[in-house]
């Protein structure tokens, strides 16, 4: 999922926030579609996302990819200082 999500953000400039598109790398994925569509149409799964975000932000992460190494964030974007 996270290599079909990738790729339709990247190489085709679809939003992660367009349930098509979404269901789109769902279906490349090779999930079942049918739950996939009942979760985009529910709140199944929004208390848990508003926690790992609100945890997410507690820590410090405000940026995708980010690293966590020996409790260090590290963006991937970061250079090692010399």
């Amino acid at each position: 999922m996270r290599d079909a999500l990738l790729t339709k953000y990247f190489h085709h400039g679809r939003s992660m926030t367009d349930h098509d598109a979404l269901l789109s790398a769902a279906e490349v994925a090779g999930l079942d579609l049918a739950r996939a569509k009942a979760v985009l149409a529910s709140d199944a799964h929004k208390d848990e996302v508003l926690d790992r975000h609100a945890q997410a932000k507690a820590s410090g992460i405000s940026a995708v990819p980010v690293y966590r190494i020996n409790g260090e964030i590290i963006p991937a974007a970061a250079m090692p200082n010399s």
